[in-house]
């Protein structure tokens, strides 16, 4: 649900694939998200481009007007910049919005004090988790937990769904987006128009509490991959000028606290994002977006599974067997 600043560098790689003359490349990224700030996952850091192509055709379905009359004081410059990005999502993700997104713009620092906000409300598990890491020695005992935790959240999110108010939850600079917010504007949008029509959010919030997690993980990976695919193929619309003021600013990033991270939960808060962009790359290239919408439907029945997501080829193949 939360978008990551880290994974810009990963879209700008990628981009760079697919406006180029090789069909693959091996990345490495960094993610953080709200729902999955406790427990380790195993993650690759392996993703296959797109085929290579300069430009991204947006599809001709039919797309709901934006209604922005929930936002009160923005600029003319911005409402428009605002309503071509809701255009944008629904054309590049090739669903229309059943209903308005709602938008909350707030400033870097709000959105920074949000972010550790979600980390301080934290979940139950947190302090046995934090005694089971210190236990395996993969937490130094003097290790603070939630101080870790808050570190990545202040600096690496980069915007955010909330599932419960149904908000897309964006920084702005200055009283406007920049280059790399609007990407995470895009992102988000998409996360909205997943729940609107895979209701995405409940089916996580069941998974969760059925404690069938490593199918939560495999879904969440899609989740993750299906928006940070939906922001590639924006990239991808861009000009050359734009794609230039991207890359600046994604390079500008400061990734000290994901650095400072042990590897144990900077790899598994990467996973969705890294390992599920390279997932939904091999589900859209078979068949563009049909194959993805269905997944929704078809990952938590199959059942699916996180080895599923690592290996896409083994995706509706070789299914898990419960013991």
């Amino acid at each position: 649900m939360v978008r990551r600043s880290s994974l810009l560098l990963v879209l700008c790689l990628v981009i760079v694939a697919c406006t180029g003359s090789s069909d693959e490349t091996t990345t490495t990224t960094a993610a953080i998200d709200s729902s999955s700030t406790t427990g380790p996952t195993q993650s690759t850091t392996t993703s296959t481009s797109l085929a290579p192509t300069t430009t991204t055709t947006l599809s001709s379905a039919p797309t709901t007007d934006p209604d922005l009359s929930g936002l009160e004081g923005l600029s003319d410059e911005l409402r428009a910049q605002l309503e071509e990005l809701i255009v944008e999502a629904q054309e590049i993700r090739d669903l229309p919005f059943l209903s308005p997104p709602i938008i909350r713009l707030v400033t870097e620092d709000e959105f920074e004090q949000i972010a550790r906000d979600i980390v301080a409300d934290g979940d139950e598990a947190r302090p046995a988790d934090e005694s089971m890491y210190k236990l395996l020695g993969l937490l130094a005992e003097s290790a603070d937990f939630d101080q870790i935790l808050g570190d990545l959240f202040g600096q690496q999110v980069a915007g955010l769904y909330n599932l419960e108010t149904k908000e897309v939850v964006v920084p702005m600079r200055d009283g406007e987006l920049t280059i790399v917010q609007q990407g995470t504007m895009i992102h988000e949008l998409v996360h909205a128009l997943q729940d609107q029509h895979f209701n995405f959010g409940s089916t996580i919030r069941d998974l969760v509490d059925q404690e069938r997690l490593d199918v939560a993980t495999a879904f969440q990976a899609l989740y993750e991959g299906d928006a940070s695919l939906a922001e590639v193929l924006w990239l991808q619309t861009l000009s050359q000028s734009e794609l230039g003021q991207f890359f600046a600013e994604a390079l500008e990033i400061d990734s000290s606290a994901l650095d400072a991270a042990p590897r144990f939960l900077a790899e598994s808060l990467i996973f969705p994002y890294d390992t599920g962009l390279a997932f939904s790359q091999e589900l859209y290239a078979a068949d563009g977006w049909s194959d993805i919408n269905q997944a929704y439907r078809s990952m938590v029945d199959l059942p699916g599974s996180s080895e599923q997501v690592i290996t896409p080829l083994d995706y509706g193949e070789d299914l898990p067997i419960e013991v």
